[in-house]
């Protein structure tokens, strides 16, 4: 990154000092005076903000590179002074735009015809969305339409299924792409800090706080706010955030007034938010809140035909990551493999099938094509709630039921009727009336369920008891 720098901001016709730490930087700005300092902020010996600091007080424009760990970072760095930041990984005429307004004194610089420069750096690379399935084409269609817009999205599908990529891409092709994006794990912080994480607190709000600390909210000024697993927010939580959503301000913990912000909110979960508003367990006002733009990513099951491109992709990035070439498919695993892979039923999505690829380039040895024995494939577990195999849709996993016709004959119509509705009744009593769970049980849609709920009465039975 060093010497990919130096050789870009040289050819802007500056003599440029590279340095490997920030106590080089240190003793650099010493003996000489510079008119611009390019800094990480996280080294070795003496980090970015000591840097930052020294320069300002030269009063040297400083320009810092951050990435999604030291966003907060980057943002502190600008309250003590620095000029810009540059998100990695960033591109040729990013750098070139972000250099010479920072020599020029903050002003865009303008191209020869006279018309400004946009303000707006180049977009930074995009994480792909692979998959020439039907399904997935629709999702790059919808992505494409509500990029723009202003509105919240909610992104649903089971774990594993790439949300936070969909995310991403909305937010790279949105106005906002060269403000934060700043993702947050709903699920992943204990629900006593949550709000401290969101919001910020001042110090001293509470034991412990011995520095103020800026929330997401208003790290993501201007940005995108991912407001990941949002499904597992606790419900004094999602009061808190739905008035954000409403009034645009944000009240940090411990301070005595708020703080304007404008962030455009993503959120995703693997939950079904409406049934769970329906039962009192999710605010039904922030539901409709959320679910202004909706984009729903099917199960990787349920679109087959897109394993073989993410097999290509994944083992590209793998072999990548080594420093090598990855070799044709057909050199890694063999067709009868290709097709074990394909009629796998994969129920951590594509993250297990990235994991599978990890597995297979790690074990594979120079030259091995893999059979269907070679491979790495956790077979199908049953899960926990419903006893049932995971994937059990697909042919070799099928237990059918298969009755014994009487000698007197049956009224087929009749008993599959009878049948059908017995056992939507007992799916019902299992979930205790959660008809979501009871749609996994009979592996049918919610929505088929509602359908066949009605056209046999059980809505009506269940209001009688």
């Amino acid at each position: 990154m060093l010497i990919a720098l130096r050789k870009i901001i040289e050819e802007l016709g500056c003599d440029v000092t590279p340095v490997s730490d920030g106590k080089q930087a240190l003793d650099a700005l010493q003996r000489c005076t510079y008119n611009l300092v390019v800094t990480d902020l996280r080294m070795p010996l003496v980090d970015g903000m000591q840097v930052v600091r020294a320069s300002v007080s030269r009063t040297i424009p400083v320009i810092v590179l951050t990435g999604h760990g030291t966003v907060e970072s980057a943002v502190e760095a600008m309250r003590l002074g620095a000029t810009d930041f540059l998100s990695k990984p960033f591109e040729v005429p990013q750098v070139e735009r972000v250099v010479r307004a920072a020599l020029s004194g903050g002003q865009p610089e303008r191209p020869r015809s006279g018309r400004p420069i946009s303000g707006r750096p180049e977009r930074p690379p995009e994480q792909p969305l692979i998959g020439s399935s039907t399904a997935m084409e629709s999702v790059r269609r919808q992505i494409d339409r509500i990029a723009d817009a202003d509105g919240t999205v909610l992104i649903t599908g089971e774990s594993g299924v790439g949300k936070e990529v969909v995310a991403h891409l909305i937010h790279s092709r949105s106005r906002r792409r060269d403000r934060p994006f700043i993702p947050v794990n709903c699920a992943a912080i204990p629900e006593q800090l949550l709000e401290s994480e969101l919001f910020g607190h001042t110090r001293g709000a509470f034991t412990g706080a011995t520095q103020h600390r800026t929330g997401r909210f208003e790290l993501a000024d201007g940005g995108t706010l991912f407001l990941d697993e949002i499904g597992e927010m606790p419900p004094a939580m999602q009061a808190k955030v739905l008035r954000v959503l409403q009034d645009k301000e944000v009240m940090p913990v411990g301070a005595s007034r708020s703080v304007r912000v404008n962030v455009r909110i993503v959120a995703a979960t693997n939950k079904d938010l409406r049934e769970m508003a329906e039962r009192g367990a999710f605010r039904d006002d922030l539901y409709y809140r959320l679910n202004v733009f909706r984009i729903h990513l099917p199960p990787l099951r349920d679109r087959p035909e897109d394993i073989k491109d993410l097999l290509v992709h994944f083992l590209t990035r793998s072999y990548a990551k080594r420093g090598e070439a990855a070799p044709p498919l057909s050199e890694v695993m063999t067709e009868e493999a290709l097709e074990r892979v394909m009629a796998h039923p994969f129920p951590g999505n594509v993250r297990e099938l990235e994991s599978l690829v990890e597995r297979i380039v790690h074990l594979r040895s120079e030259g091995q094509v893999l059979g269907p024995a070679d491979l790495p494939l956790e077979p199908p577990r049953r899960t926990q709630r419903s006893g049932r195999t995971e994937g059990s849709d697909v042919p070799w996993a099928r237990a059918p039921l298969v009755p014994q016709l009487p000698e007197e004959g049956i009224d087929l119509r009749n008993q599959m009727e009878s049948f059908q509705r017995s056992l939507i009744s007992q799916a019902l009593q299992r979930a205790d009336g959660n008809r979501t769970v009871a749609a996994e049980y009979l592996r049918i849609k919610r929505t088929t369920l509602v359908m066949m709920i009605r056209r046999h009465g059980l809505d009506q039975e269940r209001r009688r008891h």
